[in-house]
């Protein structure tokens, strides 16, 4: 009985020491992932806390990664040429992908400031019953088009409450697909045919969350490539309001509008030879309203939207649809 106790004692006497180092090595060792981490406190691909409620979740320009399927209301109007087999068509569908990086941040007092670049691409698919056309790429599908837009941006950000984006170039462009402009189907080929836009502007907005509300509202214009540019944006401004009502933990109901109403450009003409068939100035407004269900950082919801089309195979159209679609905030 005495040698167990000589063992048990010598076995604690033994480990104590070693236990003890392994706690002040997981001290020193948190310590330091801590200060480590503090040293990179901007991280340019990591939002401040909070920043999600200082972006408007209807806001169609707004940076959110997004899936999109549902119907084209106005797909009479805004597809119009029988070669798009409209009544063999089954979905409408998009996929949005964006990005939004700030490699320059310091903060003075309550105010964070920072410099960065932001990225988006939408894309527009046409999902078909088997056997019809036209179909390409994906299987039983066409891409339509797609719209992009990327620039420099300086951000004023407030105790997380209130957001400021000042971006003074805003490059944004379109094309239509190679699906359609492979297609010597669709009629008049070159006739009101445009295959690219590409324009520069300058980007103003503001984003303020109180409580449960998201407020937001900005202005845009355009000033380079307005000669050559088949439709644009001359002027336009915008506001929008999301509400976020708790359910349970991280759970929200989401609801909102969007409103804007833009001063557009729009020619129609002939790509191949430039012959100008129209030219009009007209004042055009948006509305984009939506239900959901938000959860962290992912949302699901029903929406309605209702502005110019921006696909260069319909801009000079109205584009009314609504669907479902689920958004990413990064």
């Amino acid at each position: 009985m005495r040698v167990y106790l000589i063992v048990a004692f010598l076995f604690l006497f033994l480990i104590k020491p070693v236990y003890t180092q392994i706690d002040t090595f997981d001290e020193k060792a948190t310590e330091k992932i801590e200060k480590t981490k503090a040293e990179w406190q901007y991280n340019p691909f990591k939002k401040v806390d909070g920043e999600k409620k200082l972006t408007g979740w209807l806001d169609p320009n707004s940076y959110l990664m997004r899936f999109w399927i549902g119907d084209i209301i106005s797909k009479n109007e805004t597809l119009a040429d029988p070669a798009w087999n409209i009544d063999d068509s089954i979905v409408f569908f998009s996929v949005t992908a964006v990005a939004d990086i700030n490699p320059i941040a310091f903060r003075i007092d309550d105010w964070m400031f920072r410099v960065g670049v932001s990225f988006l691409v939408d894309l527009q698919f046409i999902l078909y019953e088997k056997g019809s056309e036209p179909l390409y790429g994906l299987n039983g599908s066409i891409i339509m088009s797609d719209y992009m837009r990327v620039g420099l941006h300086f951000d004023a950000i407030y105790n997380d409450s209130l957001k400021i984006r000042f971006a003074p170039l805003s490059h944004s462009c379109a094309h239509a697909s190679g699906d359609y402009m492979g297609d010597f189907g669709f009629s008049d080929i070159y006739k009101n045919r445009v295959t690219d836009l590409a324009i520069e502007g300058m980007i103003i907005e503001a984003f303020y969350n109180w409580n449960y509300f998201t407020f937001y509202g900005g202005i845009n214009f355009t000033y380079s490539g307005l000669d050559k540019a088949p439709y644009a944006t001359i002027f336009g401004a915008n506001i929008g309001t999301d509400v976020r009502i708790p359910i349970w933990g991280e759970i929200n109901f989401i609801t909102g509008f969007y409103f804007a109403l833009n001063y557009d450009l729009i020619r129609e003409y002939n790509m191949r030879t430039g012959e100008l068939y129209s030219e009009n100035e007209q004042l055009n407004p948006a509305i984009v309203v939506g239900v959901g269900i938000e959860i962290y950082n992912y949302t699901a919801g029903i929406k309605y939207s209702r502005m110019q089309s921006r696909q260069p195979i319909s801009y000079a159209t109205v584009e009314e649809y609504w669907g479902f679609e689920t958004t990413i905030y990064f």
